[in-house]
């Protein structure tokens, strides 16, 4: 009776000491595998988190909701005792962002999967300007276009259009492209490159890559 006793009673400090005990309490993040740009903001995201004692994380949970905050991808969360929430998240690279409602965008990846945050596109992400409704032609040609570009390059976007039949037209400064559709991207990006350097172009013309075409300021091709 005794034995049963003391065990029962050593049972118990160990629940309470889970559940209880100060030192098993969140106190801190490990965010060192999340993106460095991200970590203060994925931080400020899991504020509610301390002070619960580190047994009762719902780890699957608060992955979902960090991704759902559209700040990085591929979230992971674990718990490290005895008072440590850890995180680890891929970045999202995102090639376009699409305007929506509410002061939102929609951050698309080269891949096409999609998040939504709240605010404006990252810097060094073209924003799809379009009249209407965005359908999938005009984001397949949007994404092709920018994914195609080199970082550097895509950061030096102005302007991002795709009209009603998927055309895609850049702006880089003064000068225009016009891309077209999203075949070839690759081809493109590499004929834009080439061109831009050109003294005096005014516009470039790669929606057919092989026979691009170009003018200059002074009206000359």
């Amino acid at each position: 009776m005794a034995v049963g006793a003391s065990f029962t009673a050593v049972a118990g400090a160990c629940v309470w000491a889970v559940w209880s005990a100060p030192f098993l309490r969140v106190s801190d993040y490990d965010l060192e595998a999340v993106p460095a740009s991200e970590r203060t903001a994925v931080g400020r995201l899991l504020a509610d988190v301390k002070g619960q004692p580190l047994i009762e994380v719902d780890v699957e949970g608060w992955s979902s909701r960090i991704a759902s905050a559209g700040l990085v991808r591929d979230v992971v969360v674990v718990r490290q005792w005895p008072a440590t929430v850890a995180v680890a998240a891929a970045p999202l690279d995102p090639v376009i962002a699409v305007p929506k409602p509410g002061r939102r965008v929609e951050l698309v990846t080269a891949d096409g999967a999609t998040f939504e945050r709240a605010g404006a596109a990252p810097k060094g992400v073209p924003t799809l300007d379009v009249t209407g409704a965005v359908t999938a032609q005009a984001r397949a040609s949007a994404v092709a276009a920018s994914a195609a570009l080199s970082a550097a390059r895509r950061a030096e976007v102005d302007s991002l259009t795709v009209d009603g039949s998927g055309s895609a037209r850049l702006r880089f400064g003064d000068i225009g492209v016009l891309w077209g559709d999203g075949e070839d991207a690759r081809l493109k990006a590499a004929v834009v490159d080439a061109l831009l350097g050109t003294p005096g172009v005014a516009t470039i013309d790669v929606s057919a890559p092989l026979t691009p075409a170009t003018t200059t300021r002074d009206g000359r091709s």
